[in-house]
């Protein structure tokens, strides 16, 4: 019996430590981009060691927005999908916008089991309201059934940073529906 209970230990403690090192993964891809800075890509180049899988703006795009402009950019590289929440700093001459992360969101497994939606497709809505500085992670569901909700976040551009919140009134469907 105590081969046994040596062994179950022994998994217990791997399993302990793989999780912390993934969660340092994690941390160290985050903090690797926090304060990055770079020219507005277009989708499919690649921005430091990711590739630019779109975005969109959530602030500074309606008239009378006297804010900085924000927006959140999808990133992706192999087993990773990322959000940055990005803020405006600059325009060149010919209209180029500079960006600079404020905050970033790492999905280790998004894309085989989870989806991360932000911006549109599919919608998710918040108490029947469509946010633009909505993100959700949903499970990908099978064909013709709903997505279940995970979490989410909101962009918030004050504190420049995605703040967890309760899944409860929340709901994503596609345009298909």
């Amino acid at each position: 019996m105590l081969p046994h209970a040596i062994f179950k230990s022994v998994i217990l403690g791997f399993i302990i430590v793989f999780c912390s090192w993934a969660h340092a993964q994690d941390a160290d891809d985050k903090s690797k981009y926090i304060g990055f800075q770079y020219n507005n890509p277009m989708v499919g180049e690649k921005v430091s060691d990711l590739t630019v899988k779109g975005g969109g703006l959530i602030s500074g795009i309606m008239p009378g927005d006297s804010g900085p402009t924000y927006g959140i950019g999808q990133m992706g590289k192999a087993g990773t999908e990322m959000l940055w929440l990005q803020k405006a700093i600059a325009q060149d001459s010919k209209g180029i916008t500079r960006w600079q992360v404020k905050d970033v969101l790492v999905f280790p497994s998004a894309g085989k089991t989870q989806e991360i939606h932000s911006m549109g497709d599919p919608t998710c809505q918040k108490d029947g309201k469509e946010p633009p500085n909505l993100v959700v992670l949903t499970d990908a569901p099978p064909q013709g059934r709903p997505y279940q909700v995970q979490r989410a976040w909101l962009a918030n551009s004050k504190t420049e940073k995605f703040v967890e919140i309760p899944i409860q009134g929340i709901s994503c469907h596609s345009y298909m529906d």
